[in-house]
């Protein structure tokens, strides 16, 4: 009997050893698979980022880049991406927000950073087209002097 028993566990562990291999080898399979896919992700975000730069109308024309009329945390990536390809810009980029009909904190705060950028490295931004939603938001959050808001565009009510 005790024999049987020893063969019995025997057996078991050879079981065990074979699924085991099985288990690891399907494990570094799927490993592979994913990897493969993460790369082909990545490959395809890198393809979308290069035709967007190609699209027209993302450059300012003669110096002028216009914001558009909702700058909200879900256009604040693009917003961030059409600005960086303007950032070291040589010449003085004015910023048109005569459209802006509604500006949140992320979408200033990216305009705020693209401002202090080119301040930073000796280049102008202006700005054309005082919005009331752009001049009140930026008023409000503290960011109209790093902006380098016209005074003239601040209305007497949002003035303190």
């Amino acid at each position: 009997m005790k024999n049987r028993k020893k063969a019995t566990s025997a057996g078991a562990s050879r079981k065990t050893g074979r699924r085991q291999g099985r288990s690891s080898r399907a494990a570094v399979s799927k490993a592979a698979a994913a990897a493969k896919a993460a790369a082909a992700a990545k490959a395809a975000g890198a393809a979308k980022k290069a035709d967007a730069a190609k699209k027209p109308g993302r450059e300012p024309s003669d110096g002028v880049f216009k914001l558009p009329a909702e700058c909200v945390v879900s256009g604040a990536g693009s917003l961030k991406a059409d600005l960086a390809r303007i950032i070291g810009c040589a010449e003085p980029v004015t910023l048109d927000a005569e459209q802006v009909q509604r500006i949140d904190t992320a979408a200033l705060q990216v305009v705020a950073s693209f401002v202090q950028e080119r301040d930073k490295d000796g280049h102008a931004t202006v700005w054309m087209g005082g919005a009331q939603a752009l001049v009140s938001a930026a008023k409000l959050l503290g960011l109209s002097e790093i902006l380098r808001l016209p005074a003239e565009s601040v209305p007497a009510e949002v003035k303190a």
